[in-house]
């Protein structure tokens, strides 16, 4: 959480949290009654400490009094500290539904049978803001970038929904090995995945759809942007590498070369449908620095809450 210290003259300052959780009040009530119905699972003491140490804002302005009074509908905002280490991941929005964040590399998505602590679940569970964190899709372990979570079953349910029928707008960055003439294409297949967890064409598979457009081409390597219409595991690593052009540093789907120092695939937008306010949300993520070899990074990373 970032909080900027906005004066508007010597006696009046406003101040604005970047990265920080929205809520609105239940009812018209103290701060503290309004608080206790939002974080029912916090007790007093926590809330009053909550409070003494500046973590709301109403308007601009710093709430420190617990009996302040707080009128139905008010907008809050409230710095949702994290508790243990965040292993490096970024919150982008977060209000009572869900939550999106920007996963980096090397990071499960969430819990397995060999690892169930450090993930990005687990790191988001750790902060106790919510009852729940209930993942929606996941990312790969290697991969980085943008992901949502939910708070509430509703908005689980109305987030998978839209994975299902796919109007999710996915769109990710990879570096690939090779050159590829065309300015864009198609991959299409039949994708399943045997018993070593290796994803390949099978009469058997699911469908797999994956756009692709040429954004740089640079020595033995091509950088591209990629559009999913389906999303099954590791599509876009099996797409590629059936291609003949497998993502770098993959060496699993036969990638030989790894100039990155790790998997060249970033989710850099993920739009959606927000589940429970309907309104259009979008969700851009600029890849590491790594990548800036092959990418020509125009502007910095960007979040459009609402759009139209």
């Amino acid at each position: 959480m970032i909080l900027i210290d906005i004066r508007t003259s010597c006696q009046n300052r406003k101040y604005v949290m970047i990265g920080a959780m929205q809520l609105k009040a239940k009812k018209s009530a103290s701060l503290l009654e309004v608080l206790e119905e939002l974080f029912p699972d916090s007790s007093k003491t926590t809330l009053r400490s909550w409070i003494k140490n500046g973590r709301f804002i109403r308007d601009g302005q710093l709430l420190r009094s617990p009996q302040i009074v707080i009128s139905k509908g008010t907008e809050l905002s409230f710095e949702s500290k994290v508790k243990h280490s965040s292993f490096g991941i970024k919150i982008l929005y977060e209000d009572k539904d869900i939550v999106v964040v920007q996963k980096p590399a090397g990071l499960l998505s969430v819990a397995t049978h060999f690892e169930e602590k450090e993930t990005v679940h687990a790191a988001l569970k750790s902060r106790g803001v919510a009852k729940r964190v209930l993942p929606v899709h996941r990312l790969d372990r290697e991969t980085s970038g943008v992901m949502v979570f939910a708070y509430t079953e509703r908005a689980k349910e109305g987030l998978k929904k839209q994975f299902h029928l796919h109007t999710m707008g996915r769109q990710y960055l990879a570096v690939l090995e090779g050159s590829i003439e065309e300015k864009k294409g198609m991959w299409k297949s039949m994708l399943k995945e045997d018993a070593n967890y290796f994803v390949s064409s099978h009469p058997e598979g699911k469908e797999a759809i994956t756009h692709y457009k040429v954004v740089q081409r640079k020595g033995d390597y091509t950088a591209v942007q990629v559009t999913l219409e389906t999303g099954r595991k590791n599509q876009i690593r099996a797409h590629a590498s059936e291609a003949g052009f497998p993502v770098v540093g993959d060496m699993k789907y036969g990638a030989t070369k790894n100039p990155l120092g790790r998997l060249g695939l970033h989710a850099s937008l993920l739009s959606f449908i927000h589940p429970v306010t309907k309104k259009k949300m979008e969700f851009k993520s600029l890849p590491p620095p790594t990548f800036n070899r092959y990418f020509v990074r125009k502007n910095e990373a960007s979040i459009s809450r609402s759009v139209g």
